[in-house]
């Protein structure tokens, strides 16, 4: 019939819209999940790609999982943000050895959490929290064999526990504004002045 029809093409049309637009819809007091202008701004105005490494292990307990997949639908929201100029990267540590040791030197801690399973008190170890890295464009010089795995990124910033997100968007917004700036920063220090040595002169070796 004519009605069933165009039920069909309705639903065709709603198909289509929804895998082409997404949205999350914030309907909580002050709207703490919506993104700022000024997020907005700084995300779609990046200035060459950046990665956004996510620390976090699989089968979390169940009074974190809210906070997991809060934490996706915000990333999302930045990606799409981003034209194409941030990649999220998501990573469980526990199943690369390689992971375990750029977190280790990321700062980004292997923590402990109390869970009740099966009326027992146990103790799971787990990882939440990411980094920002803006990989090195001269890769081909890093030394071969090189022990640190950050000599593969130029410039990185580490939110090292993600507990909650109250401050999640200034926080990421702030260490991507820090990995994204092209500033230079310069440290000056003072002679003459009787002020400590960071080093002994040459005279001063035995």
């Amino acid at each position: 019939s004519l009605t069933a029809v165009s039920t069909i093409i309705v639903l065709i049309i709603v198909n289509l819209f929804a895998y082409n637009f997404s949205a999350r819809f914030d309907f909580t007091e002050g709207k703490i999940y919506t993104l700022s202008a000024s997020t907005k701004n700084i995300v779609s105005s990046l200035n060459g790609p950046l990665e956004v490494r996510v620390f976090l292990s699989e089968k979390l307990p169940s009074q974190v999982v809210k906070v997991e997949q809060n934490l996706k639908d915000y990333l999302d929201e930045y990606k799409n943000l981003s034209n194409g100029n941030l990649d999220i990267v998501f990573t469980d540590p526990a199943k690369n050895p390689e992971d375990v040791q750029l977190a280790q030197f990321l700062g980004v801690p292997e923590i402990q959490l109390q869970v009740i399973e099966k009326d027992q008190q146990q103790v799971r170890k787990a990882y939440m929290g990411l980094a920002v890295l803006k990989e090195n464009e001269n890769k081909e010089e890093v030394e071969e064999g090189n022990p640190n795995p950050l000599s593969d990124y130029e410039k990185y910033e580490s939110l090292p526990l993600i507990q909650n997100l109250s401050n999640f968007e200034y926080d990421l917004t702030s260490a991507i504004m820090k990995v994204n700036s092209n500033e230079t920063k310069v440290i000056g220090f003072l002679n003459g002045h009787e002020e400590h040595q960071l080093a002994p002169g040459r005279n001063e070796r035995n």
